[in-house]
């Protein structure tokens, strides 16, 4: 049930602040752009992909609405350690805040074969997470064979362009992973 809260929020958040442009900036790494929201304690970075923004998505909130999985969460966990755990040992998690604020969501794009093109991210603006840490979490799951998997004959799918899928952890247990 809390996951569908978190997802409930994650989703509001986005289109609340995506709609409204509180603080936008554009944030450039490599070649790739990403906007930035803050607002309402948020801040919401948003890859501007033309394959994940012009694009129509089938969308999957958990696994038991439209089927669409994970291949390996135990890679995606090894990928979040590898690039956030050192983040929230060196800066701490916050205790002050809402727990359903104190997480990460990671909004995961692929394409029809399930490879990931993006990922956009939503976490409390009390966290200074840096926009190359994000970037390179993106590129280093991108380059990994984690992908999202559906079945492909079913009707929903038939017309399908590109995957979505949302994955939420605490930011206490991004800490603690082992």
């Amino acid at each position: 049930m809390k996951l569908i809260l978190l997802i409930f929020a994650f989703i509001l958040g986005a289109f609340s602040l995506t709609a409204q442009e509180v603080d936008t900036t554009i944030l450039k790494v490599d070649s790739v752009i990403y906007m930035k929201y803050t607002g309402y304690g948020d801040i919401y970075i948003e890859n501007t992909n033309p394959k994940i923004k012009k694009v129509p998505a089938n969308y999957d909130v958990h696994d038991q609405a439209y089927g669409i999985h994970y291949s390996d969460k135990n890679l995606l966990l090894q990928l979040i350690k590898k690039w956030f755990t050192p983040y929230f040992k060196k800066n701490g998690v916050l205790t002050d805040i809402p727990s359903f604020s104190n997480n990460i969501i990671f909004n995961l794009h692929a394409d029809t074969e399930g490879n990931i093109i993006g990922v956009d991210f939503k976490f409390s603006d009390r966290y200074d997470i840096p926009i190359q840490l994000l970037h390179q979490f993106s590129l280093d799951l991108q380059k990994s064979k984690f992908k999202l998997t559906y079945n492909k004959n079913w009707h929903i799918y038939k017309n399908a362009k590109r995957l979505e899928r949302v994955f939420a952890i605490k930011c206490s247990n991004i800490r603690d992973l082992k």
